[in-house]
């Protein structure tokens, strides 16, 4: 459970490691979010990235590339392909519904929950849909919500790569494990 509230709340950002490679990256690690450290014939490449980028956005630095390329093992923060499973959707809900009748109503002062009602109606929303969820899950499907609605929604570094490594049948590990 502790693994799907950490992923949720790490919005911002995520660190991909690759594991046991060789290949030196020089001046192109230094100019983007991907840093080299090496000991004797083992090399570790961390990339900083968050969950949902820009169409824009890509292609991505040469240097993700690279680093991904040379990686005997791909590291990410969480299997994204087990986090939509049914089990851990039921996990989910634990942790971010309300239960035994609480609802935002309640939490949220009268001011604030009529602000929410009317944003989420100038959205075409409806308040009583996310009425059970908790402040935290709110917060991240209004994000959602408001990246989807400015076309800044697209796909995350981590799920990129997650793609890429099981199309490359390249060994996945990853940080949390539900």
């Amino acid at each position: 459970m502790n693994a799907i509230v950490g992923y949720i709340f790490r919005t911002a950002i995520l660190l991909v490691v690759f594991l046991f490679s060789s290949l030196t990256l020089a001046d192109t690690v230094s100019k983007s979010p991907v840093w080299k450290i090496s000991h004797e014939q083992n090399t570790v490449y961390i990339g900083g990235t968050i969950h949902a980028l820009a169409p824009s956005d890509y292609p991505l630095p040469t240097a993700f590339n690279t680093a991904y390329n040379d990686a005997d093992i791909l590291v990410l923060e969480t299997d994204i392909a087990k986090m939509q499973s049914p089990e851990a959707q039921a996990l989910l809900s634990k942790v971010m519904l309300y239960s035994n009748g609480m609802t935002l109503q309640k939490i949220l002062s009268p001011e604030v929950y009529k602000e929410l009602s009317q944003f989420l109606a100038s959205r075409g929303g409806d308040i009583t849909r996310v009425a059970q969820f908790k402040p935290g899950m709110l917060s991240i499907i209004l994000t959602l919500e408001e990246l989807k609605r400015l076309n800044q929604l697209g796909q995350g570094v981590d799920d990129y790569f997650d793609k890429r490594a099981q199309a490359d049948n390249k060994t996945r590990l990853f940080f949390e494990v539900i």
